[in-house]
């Protein structure tokens, strides 16, 4: 051994201490594991929720069947639909046709602007 040394008196109760450190240390390299992943987890504190959660429970019973109805659905019992002739629709847009046909035919009166 180099240098001073330390009384054999004085090292007795620290050397003990030192030993027990050793064994220890070899666990304390690194960082901390979280609470679950230690051997004996200590219990952990109770968190409060902040913002918006999901609900814990079920989900509240539906029974209305509304939102699985999708597509084309059959007409109601007793319904009627209007009954209108395509040859009557026909015509009417024809003479709708013919009258813009006429009034745009018709000379208009030149109107001058004011300033």
């Amino acid at each position: 051994m180099i240098g001073p040394s330390i009384p054999e008196h004085l090292l007795n109760g620290k050397a003990k201490q030192v030993d027990d450190d050793d064994e220890s240390s070899d666990d304390d390299y690194g960082p901390a594991l979280p609470p679950d992943m230690q051997k004996n987890p200590e219990p952990a504190p109770e968190k409060r929720v902040i913002g918006p959660s999901f609900p814990t429970g079920p989900p509240p019973a539906d029974d209305s069947d509304e939102d699985d109805d999708v597509g084309p659905m059959p007409l109601p019992e007793g319904y009627t639909a209007p009954e209108t002739s395509g040859i009557q629709d026909f015509l009417e847009q024809e003479e709708r046709r013919r009258k813009a046909i006429e009034e745009d035919g018709k000379p208009k009166a030149v109107k001058r602007e004011e300033w």
